[in-house]
């Protein structure tokens, strides 16, 4: 027998494959809805099983209540939601997806005003030029293009402003991603992540496009400083897509019905020829 692949959720009459060649099932019980099946045998213990999932070598089931437990040393233990994004987990592009501790699916997508947050598909109307999704203890945290942090950990609650969970005193908890001459790479955590309070100039010192805010590290605002991708979209590559974002909204002003805030990549309130340029520069680049 093959062992089943992380996050394999049975699908019967499909079955789960452990990695010690233990056959995992669901059976129907006239007074206890689904039970868990074990190499043939009925485990008693189980009842109103929803689904089972397999990660890390490791045999999870869900209850009908929202339980998850998790076979341990021959017995069902309570725990976590398997299915949790561990701490650290970052989403900056369109795409990939934070779980939360209730198995809510977080991701970002393209809204009127920029990147907006979006729990299990629906997106949240009270978020707008997001830049980035955070995961820890517990806590989905969202950050914008102004610098500000927000803090839920489910998606009826209220987002709590707070604090960059990423690091304290100017550190960052993560690769900062540079390259063999140590300078940041396109899209790294420090590009756009230096102290907003930090008045950029006008003209500001670093290169535009630069995000409205200065770069973290040795280069941040100074005229060497790494540029902000401008990726109008979100999803980690300037394509066509970019391209119509800026074409769509070309010649608006903030304020407009028509105005793209993500498509402003030098931040003058206008949809332009300087945006458009920006754009272009960066065609057929994606993030490392």
């Amino acid at each position: 027998m093959t062992e089943s692949a992380d996050l394999t959720t049975l699908s019967p009459p499909s079955p789960i494959t452990d990695a010690t060649g233990g056959i995992w099932c669901l059976v129907a019980s006239p007074s206890k809805g689904a039970q868990v099946c074990l190499n043939g045998v009925v485990q008693t213990t189980t009842a109103n099983v929803s689904s089972l999932l397999y990660k890390n070598h490791a045999c999870y089931q869900l209850t009908t209540a929202g339980i998850w437990s998790v076979w341990k040393n021959n017995a069902w233990v309570v725990g976590a939601d398997p299915r949790e994004s561990p701490d650290g987990t970052s989403v900056t592009t369109i795409g990939p997806a934070i779980i939360n501790s209730v198995g809510e699916s977080w991701t970002l997508a393209t809204g009127p005003n920029g990147m907006q947050v979006v729990v299990n598909g629906t997106p949240d109307t009270t978020t707008a030029l997001v830049v980035k999704l955070y995961y820890k203890t517990h806590l989905v945290y969202q950050t914008n293009s102004a610098g500000g942090w927000w803090s839920k950990s489910k998606s009826s609650d209220t987002w709590t402003a707070t604090t960059d969970p990423t690091g304290t005193n100017g550190n960052i908890s993560v690769d900062p991603s540079l390259d063999a001459l140590y300078l940041p790479r396109l899209c790294g955590p420090t590009i756009d992540a230096g102290d907003p309070t930090i008045d950029l100039g006008d003209p500001p010192i670093e290169p535009l496009p630069n995000g409205g805010r200065v770069n973290l590290g040795h280069l941040g605002n100074t005229a060497s400083a790494t540029r902000t991708f401008p990726d109008v979209n979100g999803d980690g590559t300037i394509d066509g897509l970019d391209v119509l974002g800026v074409a769509a909204s070309f010649g608006s002003l903030s304020g407009d019905p028509r105005f793209l805030a993500a498509a402003d990549r030098d931040l003058n309130d206008a949809v332009d020829g300087q945006d458009l340029a920006f754009v272009s520069a960066f065609y057929a680049q994606s993030c490392p």
